[in-house]
């Protein structure tokens, strides 16, 4: 299997896709209604936030060019031990976002279609993605 490197570019535009499509996914209505009339003041916030985490996520990436992520960052700046534990939240991390927006696709599929139910799409939803890990796609 051959490895690709990912260039600054290319990890900038993996991660802005994954927190904006993450976002267009997840809610705005409640979000809206929480924010209120902050919500001009909340989109801005969240879209400064959004690509500092990808810029810093970039930056990292072509410094330590290795593949295992956050571990492979934490490692030789923070010793082993913390390397380990980084590694290890940003796994819990991403599992539970991929779940949070697996269920909002199955609660906006379920809305959309009657009688669907939409556990049965998040379920499905997790179990593609699974797949298309394992399978390195």
């Amino acid at each position: 299997m051959a490895v690709v490197k990912l260039r600054f570019q290319d990890a900038l535009a993996v991660g802005l896709g994954a927190m904006v499509g993450a976002g267009l996914l997840s809610s705005p209505a409640a979000a809206t209604a929480s924010a209120q009339s902050w919500v001009g003041v909340a989109v801005v916030l969240a879209a400064a936030l959004a690509l500092a985490n990808a810029f810093s996520s970039a930056r990292l990436a072509a410094a330590f060019p290795a593949s295992g992520g956050t571990y492979e960052f934490a490692r030789p700046t923070l010793g082993p031990d913390w390397g380990f534990a980084a590694g290890w939240l940003f796994l819990v991390g991403k599992s539970w976002a991929a779940g949070f927006v697996a269920a909002t696709a199955g609660g906006m599929m379920a809305a959309a279609v009657p009688g669907l139910h939409g556990w049965l799409v998040a379920v499905g939803a997790l179990i593609i993605a699974v797949a298309a890990n394992l399978l390195s796609i």
